[in-house]
């Protein structure tokens, strides 16, 4: 089973990570894939339609190929007005924002992530996979379900903590960035057999279990659209290499 995950917070200056995981029963390959459109940067004043041309081209050929999991909010159900809100926290996050602890989907560096990534699936007529082939994903919150650590290991001085809850995790002899990390957790998430994921109905109950303000508005009695989580890992060991996108495209694609 290949899985591909893509860290996002780079996105328009280079970091972003884009990984592919392969399943083999208990163990796993995780390849990072350099040099992909995803990841270029990208100046604010660069053409927009040429830039979602090329990202939409490199997006479609990952889903050509397998499922993909994306570490950035997608179906925001309604922010920043969502319909029936009690709450203020209703009138910036939603419910599994609110019970993971994560971001509003519209703050400063993640709202344009979130921005740039909704054009990306309205200009290639990709809205429609989200929940299919499209996936959006949490590293961080799967980590504290897996019972890792899930904060600080961000940046330079994360970097040793990064890379223990990577040999934790069976990661096999690499030193790795937290956005190499992430997009392998992401990747891996999408690989995963759905016994290892939380999703749909189980999910929303996390949810209520986790913080039971979510279980009292109208938003968080509804299935987060496509949001998929680990809540077990499913590899024992789970070795890391790098290729470039269109090397590994055109030998996957054979």
């Amino acid at each position: 089973m290949i899985g591909l995950g893509l860290d996002l917070s780079g996105y328009s200056t280079g970091r972003t990570v884009l990984a592919v995981a392969e399943m083999h029963d208990d163990t796993a390959t995780a390849v990072i894939l350099r040099n992909s459109a995803l990841s270029k940067y990208r100046h604010g004043a660069d053409d927009a339609r040429e830039a979602l041309a090329e990202e939409i081209e490199a997006l479609s050929k990952c889903i050509a190929l397998g499922n993909i999991a994306v570490d950035v909010p997608i179906d925001l159900q309604g922010l920043p007005a969502p319909e029936g809100y009690i709450f203020i926290w209703e009138l910036t996050k939603r419910p599994v924002d609110y019970a993971f602890g994560a971001m509003s989907p519209l703050a400063d560096r993640l709202g344009a992530c979130v921005a740039r990534f909704k054009a990306l699936l309205a200009a290639g007529n990709l809205e429609s996979e989200l929940g299919h082939r499209v996936f959006e994903t949490y590293p961080a919150a799967s980590l504290k379900l897996l019972g890792r650590a899930h904060r600080r290991y961000k940046g330079a001085a994360g970097r040793d903590l990064c890379n223990e809850i990577g040999v934790q995790l069976g990661f096999h002899d690499c030193d790795l960035l937290d956005d190499e990390l992430d997009a392998i957790i992401c990747a891996v998430t999408a690989a995963a057999p759905a016994t290892f994921r939380l999703e749909g109905k189980r999910l929303l109950n996390r949810m209520h279990e986790l913080d039971p303000f979510t279980a009292m508005t109208p938003l968080g009695q509804r299935e987060p659209s496509g949001f998929v989580l680990l809540e077990k890992w499913p590899c024992r060991r789970l070795t890391v290499s790098q290729q470039n996108f269109e090397t590994w495209i055109s030998i996957s694609g054979e």
